[in-house]
């Protein structure tokens, strides 16, 4: 992993795998961003690799999102999900990652493991510089960390260290935070640590539900990877030390999401 300014070679465009999940609420909305932010004259996003959200089978997915949003909620994004499904086979929506990147002649690699070896011989062979995470459901190991020439980037949806882990939307709107602090950061063994390369706050209002902070997020996430990246070909990126006291969350119970409702907040 880098530790200070490194520039790309200057004979070609810098060479990006992005890794994401197949999800229609959130993820389309920070990949809209991040292509619409992107300058292609000195990046090539060479190919998306798109895992399973949450990297869960459909049945554990089901019912850990039936717990958080509970039974209306549930019933609500069920519908919804099925309308995209049948909406993207018709080719009428853009709130899939595979037709986005269709729409943005980017090649889909069909890998299911970030950490298996037909991934790293991609990275290798097709001389990747970074590995680009636009909420990337399995944790990379140190193979796949160091296969990409310059590294690994991630955008995290909470401010670091202090909302490490899954879900940091959430935790700050339940803690009462008035901001979610969206980074950009290199990628290390240790989750969501690394060094910052990009950041920005996002402000929650008194009547917004988790869903448009995600959402928001997600925005706003787009563009500073893609801002990032570019300041990484250009050899003008700076890399800044995490500080503070750390913690890491991990998925809301039961009754966090109850008592997220108690104190107020909206899930959807």
């Amino acid at each position: 992993m880098p530790t200070e300014s490194q520039s790309a070679p200057p004979s070609r465009r810098f060479r990006v795998l992005l890794v994401t999940q197949d999800e229609p609420f959130h993820i389309p909305f920070s990949l809209r961003s991040f292509f619409r932010r992107l300058d292609r004259k000195t990046v090539n996003i060479v190919a998306m690799v798109v895992l399973a959200p949450m990297n869960k089978n459909l049945w554990e997915l089901a019912s850990r999102m039936f717990f958080f949003l509970g039974p209306i909620g549930f019933v609500r994004r069920g519908v919804a999900y099925l309308v995209l499904q049948l909406l993207e086979r018709l080719g009428l929506t853009w709130r899939w990652p595979k037709a986005l990147a269709k729409r943005n002649g980017v090649e889909i690699l069909n890998i299911s493991s970030v950490n298996s070896t037909a991934l790293i011989e991609f990275i290798e062979r097709e001389r990747i510089d970074v590995l680009a995470s636009i909420s990337c459901p399995q944790v990379l190991r140190p193979r796949t960390l160091q296969a990409p020439s310059w590294g690994c980037l991630n955008v995290h949806s909470g401010r670091l260290p202090k909302y490490r882990g899954l879900m940091p939307c959430f935790w700050a709107m339940y803690n009462g935070e008035q901001t979610v602090g969206v980074s950009v950061h290199t990628m290390v063994e240790a989750i969501d640590g690394g060094k910052i390369v990009r950041r920005a706050d996002v402000a929650i209002r008194s009547t917004d539900s988790w869903d448009r902070v995600v959402r928001a997020c997600k925005v706003v996430g787009g563009e500073l990877m893609a801002e990032a990246l570019g300041q990484i070909a250009n050899g003008e990126e700076t890399l800044e030390e995490q500080e503070g006291e750390g913690a890491y969350f991990s998925f809301p119970s039961r009754s966090d999401a109850r008592e997220m409702r108690r104190r107020g907040r909206r899930i959807l």
